[in-house]
């Protein structure tokens, strides 16, 4: 899900994540910094903003759990910390202020690109991520495979795919948006009327967003007012119109869900696409949280 970096500003939000009651079901950006807690259960969920002061600057989300990518302080210096216990771990060796960063759909690997054509591929082990490959590569949009294995690339002229070494142009036309189907190293675009997947082509009129939140799944957005999911086969699974109109997909932290961007009011829409289903869950109330906090 290739989008421009996100900046928030906070500290720990995962003092705010502890002490509210329920399961939490996620994160999400709030308008100004911060987080906005998503939590209780799919249908009966509510959400809380915390703002908490300090110098961590979060650049992504992962797609599956409550780790974050983010910059420290004025060193700018690449961590991973995570929103629901507040740790925070440093990635020695992250090239400095990446000018584009991101998680694969699965979040085991992370993508980061400066600005010189140097790039490097994080993977997650059982200490957390360590640098797995670096190499050079330009691209103004970027996605990485669950494995670290495979990266995509927009370069302004075409996209291409860099797997064993070996750079490939998958389309010369331009694409909308393109990810990795989850849980592979298969590509999945959109250009010239077509969503591609893998190697199959099937007809998708419009200006399209991609996301792929289930493995061998993958989510359409079209037209900012219709959600379609696809198998890796380019079958239809599922289809519905949108009352709310959106913009985009972004990561919450949670297994197979994604938050639809740029939805009027302050509603937050999620949609599961195991199930597949949508839901929204209320505004936040930050003062009566805020309250709540301080009897405790």
């Amino acid at each position: 899900m290739p989008r421009t970096l996100l900046c928030i500003c906070l500290a720990a939000a995962a003092a705010g994540a502890q002490s509210v009651s329920g399961p939490v079901l996620g994160w999400s950006a709030a308008p100004g910094g911060g987080i906005r807690i998503i939590y209780g259960v799919p249908g009966a969920a509510r959400s809380a903003t915390v703002r908490i002061p300090g110098g961590l600057r979060v650049l992504r989300m992962s797609p599956v759990s409550s780790s974050t990518l983010a910059a420290s302080g004025q060193s700018k210096a690449l961590v991973i910390y995570d929103l629901a216990t507040g740790d925070t771990t440093p990635l020695d060796g992250a090239l400095p202020s990446p000018a584009a960063a991101e998680f694969s759909p699965r979040g085991t690997s992370i993508l980061l690109l400066d600005g010189t054509g140097s790039a490097q591929v994080w993977k997650r082990d059982s200490a957390g991520f360590s640098l797995s490959d670096r190499f050079q590569f330009t691209a103004g949009r970027a996605a990485v495979s669950d494995d670290g294995s495979a990266v995509l690339g927009d370069t302004g002229g075409a996209l291409v795919l860099r797997s064993a070494g070996m750079v490939t142009t998958l389309t010369a036309a331009p694409v909308d948006s393109f990810t990795f189907v989850a849980g592979t190293s298969m590509p999945a675009f959109h250009t010239a009327g077509q969503l591609v997947v893998g190697a199959n082509p099937a007809l998708l009129d419009g200006a399209v967003q991609l996301a792929s939140p289930v493995p061998g799944r993958v989510l359409a957005l079209r037209d900012g007012t219709r959600l379609t999911l696809f198998d890796a086969s380019g079958a239809v699974l599922a289809d519905e119109a949108l009352d709310t109109p959106a913009s985009g997909f972004a990561a919450v932290g949670r297994p197979d869900t994604v938050e639809l961007i740029g939805t009027p009011g302050n509603l937050l829409w999620l949609y599961d696409a195991s199930v597949p289903r949508r839901f929204f869950v209320p505004a936040p109330q930050l003062r009566r949280f805020e309250r709540s906090e301080a009897q405790r």
